[in-house]
């Protein structure tokens, strides 16, 4: 069969409803899909969070038992504060990242609960 070169150009490619429906089947997919992949992250940055309370806590504690009160600044747990007797620091490396905003820290209230700012 013989075909002219008007028939042959005419005929290749995709209608426009062709394409249209493959990306609605593809963006159907994708949404069906997408939380599935994307849900490992809010269990892992709760467990960070966790563990960063948990390291907070633990050395706002030992401060306490050396200096005989919690720390009013993060840094105090790094570097000894002006006027503390009893420092037996540093407590922590360095601070803990807030998995949620890293622009954001923690805080230390009175009776040494930390909790993530948001």
């Amino acid at each position: 069969m013989v075909h002219s070169k008007r028939e042959i150009g005419r005929n290749c490619g995709f209608t426009l409803w062709e394409v249209l429906v493959a990306l609605a089947l593809s963006g159907f997919l994708l949404y069906g899909l997408l939380p599935h992949f994307a849900s490992p992250v809010l269990p892992i940055k709760q467990r960070i969070d966790q563990g960063n309370i948990v390291q907070i806590e633990g050395a706002a504690q030992a401060y306490r038992v050396d200096v005989g009160a919690y720390p009013r600044l993060f840094t105090d747990l790094l570097d000894a504060p002006v006027g503390a007797t009893g420092w037996q620091g540093p407590y922590l490396r360095e601070l803990p990242v807030n998995p949620w905003n890293p622009a954001l820290g923690y805080s230390v209230d009175t009776l040494g609960r930390v909790k993530a700012l948001q």
